[in-house]
């Protein structure tokens, strides 16, 4: 049986505030701790409920890091398959997505980006139907998709991370203005 006491809860979770604070079947409160955590109005789960929660908390975080992981691999996949697509059309466009293509494995691992520029506006066009019926319409409708999958990355990643993607959606917007232009 292990007593845990005010100190220890204040020790343990100086650098992070509590909402909710587990006692496990095998622990105890002392008064002191108990009534540190209702004055701080942390709420109190002791014995199943607090393994219930803690097991669902762990779940819900590896589902997120998963959910996360996985957005950033369809972003790189949908840029690569732009990148193939425009092989065909032209290799320096080719070149340029494929260049783009390696910037979601540097964001999710928090790299600094080569000639990064904070941007303030995270906004792109509409494709129309006269862009989509040229030689070029695949690419430009896997660049717009590229565009959404980062949209999805922006309300779960890091600050930086989050003008990175922002970043990032402008080249893919750059790169897809170019497009355009060349069918003009």
């Amino acid at each position: 049986m292990h007593f845990i006491t005010e100190q220890e809860i204040q020790q343990k979770h100086r650098q992070t505030p509590l909402e909710t604070f587990y006692v496990s079947a095998e622990s105890r409160l002392t008064p002191g701790a108990r009534q540190y955590l209702l004055d701080h109005q942390i709420k109190i789960l002791s014995g199943k409920e607090a393994d219930t929660a803690s097991t669902s908390n762990l779940g819900d975080t590896r589902l997120a890091e998963a959910t996360l992981q996985a957005t950033f691999q369809l972003l790189t996949l949908e840029l690569q398959a732009a990148g193939l697509k425009a092989q065909a059309i032209d290799l320096k466009v080719a070149q340029r997505i494929f260049k783009l293509a390696e910037l979601p494995a540097a964001i999710e691992q928090e790299e600094e980006l080569e000639g990064f520029e904070e941007e303030s506006e995270c906004d792109w066009s509409q494709l129309t139907t006269a862009d989509l019926v040229t030689p070029q319409g695949k690419i430009l409708i896997k660049l717009q998709r590229s565009q959404v999958y980062a949209q999805l990355l922006m309300a779960r990643v890091t600050d930086k991370q989050r003008q990175q993607v922002i970043h990032l959606i402008q080249l893919i917007e750059r790169e897809k203005e170019q497009l355009i232009g060349a069918n003009e």
